[in-house]
């Protein structure tokens, strides 16, 4: 990235279009070698993958994009739904969008652990729910819930205890109105404290639900409530009441935590379901 958005060591200087081409270069040789090795790790040596035995057949195809797809269509549209919300803080000035992307640069670091997180309830819930085994799925659904207390208690004391220190990390001394921008970017980092613990939790659950196997409920819960309540909200409050950027922010999190109500039912549904399963085993 430095290489070509600079254009230093030879390189033309691309500017943006240097950070996007970095990435693409970078991820292209990351694939290539990962693929490339896979066959020789330890780990993998014995699934004997490029064989023709282990070619994939179609009914493997189907069910892989059957369970794959909904959780890109998830992503895809809730990371829609964030933009458009962003579009709208457009109108409040330069100065909001300059403090929310310097609060999206740290929001990112903490999203990717929560989603780290997420998928490492989403692997070992579906071990578990293999043995059918329920009690462990809860064990593991409870000690996903403490890390992720856990981890917030940090985000807390950063976001809320640190605010100003943080923003100036990224305000030049060019910058217009940098009073403006440090203000707005603290009420913006109090109100991304409350929507990423939220959101956390909404991941985890529907990490939680895709380990048992269910990965339409969590993209339908997930679409429906930010695209029929938090951006026709977020567009009320910020785009026609013009309740200011800090209440446009803040009103998004309202469809986050109706889906977390609703995960959490589905859950608790699909744990009696599970528990069921395993009594009918024993008594088997």
């Amino acid at each position: 990235s430095y290489l070509l958005i600079f254009g230093h060591a030879g390189f033309s200087a691309m500017g943006l279009a240097g950070a996007g081409a970095a990435l693409f270069w970078v991820e292209l040789v990351f694939s290539v070698v990962v693929i490339c090795l896979l066959p020789f790790t330890t780990s993998a040596k014995k699934y004997r993958l490029y064989t023709r035995e282990h070619l994939l057949s179609w009914g493997l195809f189907k069910k892989l994009l059957g369970f794959g797809l909904p959780i890109g269509i998830q992503f895809g549209g809730e990371i829609a739904a964030m933009t458009l919300a962003t579009y709208f803080l457009g109108y409040y000035g330069i100065a909001a969008l300059a403090a929310s992307q310097v609060v999206s640069q740290y929001s990112i670091f903490v999203v990717m652990m929560v989603i780290g997180i997420s998928q490492a309830v989403a692997v070992l819930v579906s071990e578990a729910y293999g043995q059918k085994n329920e009690a462990l799925v809860r064990a593991y659904i409870r000690g996903a819930s403490y890390c992720l207390l856990l981890f917030f208690i940090v985000v807390l004391i950063f976001f809320v205890g640190f605010p100003s220190y943080l923003m100036r990390f990224f305000i030049g001394a060019d910058i217009a109105n940098p009073a403006h921008v440090l203000t707005l970017g603290r009420y913006f980092f109090y109100v991304a404290t409350l929507y990423l613990f939220v959101d956390a939790f909404r991941n985890m659950l529907a990490g939680a639900l895709r380990g048992l196997h269910d990965s339409i409920t969590p993209m339908v819960i997930g679409l429906l409530a930010l695209w029929a309540l938090s951006v026709p909200l977020t567009y009320w409050v910020g785009v026609h009441l013009l309740a200011g950027a800090v209440l446009l922010r803040f009103t998004f999190v309202a469809g986050v935590l109706v889906a977390v109500a609703i995960l959490v039912i589905r859950l608790l549904k699909r744990l009696k379901c599970l528990d069921l399963e395993q009594n009918s085993l024993k008594q088997g």
